[in-house]
């Protein structure tokens, strides 16, 4: 009876801490509580897996504690009487393990999955056996200690040629991994996506001429990073290669590029100086978003394109000369270019994106070439005019809106702080979308009696405001058209049918506190229709004859 208690027992302890020793000493844990979120099969000597019982083969993986200090996978582990082989590490399996310091990886594993070692900033060494055939995107990204790079010299698809502390994948001579210790064999032709991301201890690395393609993301978070000559050979850079180099002050573009892609230099806040070669056709998204230290850009005569934001918050930037050639310039493409003063644009852009100059908050001058087939500066309004619709599509604190003006368009006037006066022509009858944001000095808003339609946000976070008078003719308000407008006092609403209001039009705005105006005559329906019947009070107004 005892021993068939001690059974049970054994059996209870078993079940509720899932683990025992076996007779080979090693010592397992079985995954059974299911509100866990990791999968796996077993846990063996600190190190889990799972398990493919037909193939008899095991795969390392991550489990309930993280993976700290030296860690040796086992080429073989066993489990009820059956070997299962180590053939490959799983997806993430040590991803953001700080504590991890070294991987000894057996021969038997051929795979390692994506992120594997992804954030691992206590990683100092690696070593890649010869059985290793795949290694997937993100490998080692952001591993910034890491020093020590080998590959076994007998692995046929990867090398480490002349201890260059680097993993090059044999056939294409590509640079997959790199480190602050690596020297870029001469024979290399490609660094690899992300070879060197994340290594904020880099100072300096030679890319010989032999290269002829950067992938995406392949420096970007070295802040150490001062210089770097890039070969002429060079005939592709991927997406944020260098972006997030704080300290790169200097780097050339090779005369053979014929596209910046996005993010490449984004956030190069060093760099005081660019040259942009002749073969450039496409300044792409966040190319140089964030360059703080840029104060000019010559666009050359062979770019047709600059994307979205392409120059987005350059706060340094004084000046840009755009080219008679360029056709298309993307929304935001300078937004928050704080320091600029003046804009020219040239007969040749036929296409220009929402805000382009969203924020320019010192910008004073506009004007557009009088050979533009499609924009002007009428009356020399210091603003952007899409002449067939007569539509106000970016302006300045110092524009004035010209009288044959019928629309103004998707924030046109986004974010200018400076804007302290705007008079809104008679002929008017749609503000759109987001087309006052940010201007927090301007004290007062009369909307003129055509206006019928404003837009979503129109006047979101004009904090100064605090007074709106809102026309007879006004039919329809856009959400949040005046949310956050924190000292709004008075609105003064002349339609005699309430207009209707999409959602949260004065969210964050002190209505309660506010006092409505509206005519004597529909003082009841106002009284009964949201938002109107959030004021704190709401008083007829007397409108004489029509």
């Amino acid at each position: 009876m005892k021993k068939n208690l001690s059974l049970i027992s054994l059996i209870l302890i078993a079940l509720v801490f899932n683990a025992w020793q076996s007779k080979d000493g090693n010592t397992y844990v079985l995954r059974y509580n299911p509100s866990s979120p990791y999968i796996y099969d077993i846990m063996i000597d600190g190190i889990y897996y799972k398990l493919d019982e037909g193939k008899k083969v095991a795969e390392v993986t991550f489990g309930d504690n993280d993976y700290t200090g030296d860690v040796k996978i086992p080429l073989h582990i066993c489990y009820k009487n059956v070997i299962y082989d180590v053939v490959s590490i799983d997806y993430a399996t040590f991803k953001g393990n700080i504590g991890l310091t070294s991987v000894a990886i057996p021969n038997s594993v051929t795979k390692i999955r994506d992120s594997t070692f992804e954030n691992c900033s206590g990683l100092k060494s690696i070593v890649i056996p010869s059985g290793i055939d795949s290694i997937g995107e993100h490998v080692f990204l952001n591993c910034r200690s890491l020093t020590s790079i080998k590959v076994s010299p007998n692995n046929p698809t990867f090398d480490s040629r002349g201890d260059c502390n680097a993993i090059i994948e044999t056939s294409t001579n590509k640079l997959v991994l790199g480190c602050r210790n690596t020297v870029i064999p001469e024979e290399v032709t490609a660094i690899g996506d992300d070879a060197f991301s994340g290594c904020d201890s880099l100072l300096s690395i030679d890319i010989p001429k032999s290269v002829t393609s950067i992938g995406k993301g392949s420096f970007r978070h070295c802040t150490r990073l001062t210089t770097l000559d890039i070969p002429e050979g060079v005939t592709t850079i991927g997406m944020y290669a260098f972006s997030k180099c704080s300290r790169l002050s200097s780097i050339n573009i090779p005369k053979r590029l014929s596209r910046i892609d996005y993010g490449v230099y984004r956030g190069c806040s060093s760099l005081t100086s660019i040259d942009i070669p002749n073969s450039v056709k496409v300044i792409a998204f966040n190319a140089f978003a964030e360059c703080d230290g840029l104060t000019s850009i010559v666009i050359p005569n062979s770019v047709d394109t600059i994307e979205e934001r392409a120059f987005a918050f350059c706060s340094g930037l004084t000046s840009v000369t755009i080219p008679n050639g360029l056709i298309s310039i993307g929304e935001s493409a300078f937004l928050q270019c704080s320091n600029l003063t003046s804009f020219n644009l040239p007969a040749s852009v036929t296409d220009i994106g929402k805000s382009i100059l969203g924020g320019c908050n010192r910008l004073n001058s506009i004007v557009v070439d009088p050979d533009n087939p499609v924009y002007d500066s009428r009356e020399n309004c210091n603003a952007i005019i899409e002449t067939s619709s007569n539509t106000l599509i970016m302006g300045c604190q110092k524009s004035f809106i010209p009288n044959s003006i019928d629309t103004i368009g998707k924030g046109a006037f986004f974010a200018f702080s400076g804007v302290e006066s705007i008079d809104i022509p008679e002929r008017v009858v749609k503000i759109g979308d987001y087309a006052f944001v940010g201007c927090s000095n301007l004290p007062h808003v009369k909307i003129s009696r055509n206006v019928k339609k404003i837009g979503e946000g129109a006047f979101y976070e004009c904090n100064g405001i605090n007074s709106i008078i809102l026309p007879q003719g006004l039919t329809y308000i856009g959400m949040a058209a005046f949310s956050e407008c924190f000292s709004l006092k008075e609105v003064y609403c002349l339609a005699e049918d309430v207009p209707f209001c999409e959602y949260n039009v004065f969210e964050g705005t002190p209505i309660e506190n506010a006092t409505l105006y509206v005519p004597e005559a529909s003082i009841e329906e106002y009284k009964s229709a949201k938002p109107w019947n959030e004021f704190k009070e709401i008083v007829s107004l007397d409108l004489g004859p029509q």
